[in-house]
């Protein structure tokens, strides 16, 4: 069912992928302790580059001068409440973690 709230490239549709990083952190999680260092590093460039790739995409298809993104609707869904929260806590919340596992030391 579509409702056209969202940009097009921001839904399941689209080029969002950023719940990969999510589901992959929730499964990893509990193996982190027993994974080697370059592995789990490697896993955080990786889920980092989604981060970013999503972040991205989400300012080139908002309302602003930035805009390259011409979908329909433009991306002012996240101007609103509940979702504010995803710019504002989420997406400041992944990478504060992402920050934390890169200074990680190894043990």
């Amino acid at each position: 069912m579509q409702e056209n709230v969202a940009d097009p490239t921001m839904t399941w549709t689209g080029t969002s992928f950023d719940i990969l990083p999510g589901i992959s952190a929730l499964l990893l999680c509990p193996f982190a302790d027993r994974m080697k260092p370059r592995s789990l590093q490697a896993w955080n460039v990786a889920m980092a580059i989604i981060l970013t790739f999503t972040v991205v995409t989400a300012i080139l298809a908002a309302p602003t001068p930035f805009r390259q993104i011409e979908g329909v609707p433009p991306n002012v869904l996240l101007a609103r409440f509940p979702f504010i929260w995803l710019p504002g806590l989420l997406v400041t919340s992944a990478w504060l973690g992402h920050i934390v596992l890169f200074r990680r030391r190894p043990s």
